[in-house]
């Protein structure tokens, strides 16, 4: 079923819908890793955390996984001074680093939960992109190249399995798959 996007009505196939949702996240985890380069992620260490402590990201946005950090530095009485994200330290990082999101809350700053329980108070600055709308206004023309992008990878499989039923078909099989893909071969 087609989604229909805020941002002038625009209607995108279930297939590029899930390649806008993975670009969003991915423009996210972006932002995030940016925001640790420069320094800036910690709005608050808070107290009481050590080396090694995962803190996940508490977002009133639609999550399937949230974005969790490694604790990698603490400063006085165990304020959080440094982190990386936990994705970002596997082999090869992982691509959903950044969490699984749908839509971010508007607020730029995030509280977290820490596991082991130990720590408190650590709030990390992160201007999401709040929704797809959100990321299109703020990076113009982004969605339209995604979109692009993942029609032109669905015409390159539909041209491939057709190319592959072609190599070995019978005039059946070919009619069937033809069929498969809305089109009537002629007789």
């Amino acid at each position: 079923m087609p989604t229909t996007y805020a941002l002038g009505n625009w209607t995108v196939s279930t297939k590029q819908d899930k390649g806008v949702k993975r670009l969003f996240n991915k423009a996210n985890t972006d932002l995030i890793r940016a925001a640790i380069s420069a320094g800036t992620i910690i709005n608050s260490g808070g107290t009481g955390y050590a080396i090694g402590n995962v803190l996940t990201l508490v977002d009133s946005g639609t999550t399937t996984t949230a974005a969790t950090f490694n604790v990698t530095s603490v400063g006085a009485n165990g304020a959080v001074t440094g982190v990386v994200l936990s994705g970002d330290v596997s082999t090869p990082p992982s691509p959903n680093a950044g969490g699984n999101y749908t839509t971010h809350q508007g607020a730029n700053n995030h509280a977290t939960t820490v596991s082991p329980a130990g720590g408190s108070g650590c709030v990390l600055a992160i201007n999401f992109y709040t929704d797809v709308p959100n990321m299109v206004v703020r990076n113009g023309g982004i969605l339209d190249n995604a979109v692009t992008s993942y029609a032109a990878q669905q015409d390159q499989e539909i041209q491939a399995a057709i190319n592959a039923a072609v190599q070995t078909a019978n005039d059946t099989q070919l009619a069937n798959a033809a069929s498969a893909f809305g089109i009537v071969l002629p007789a």
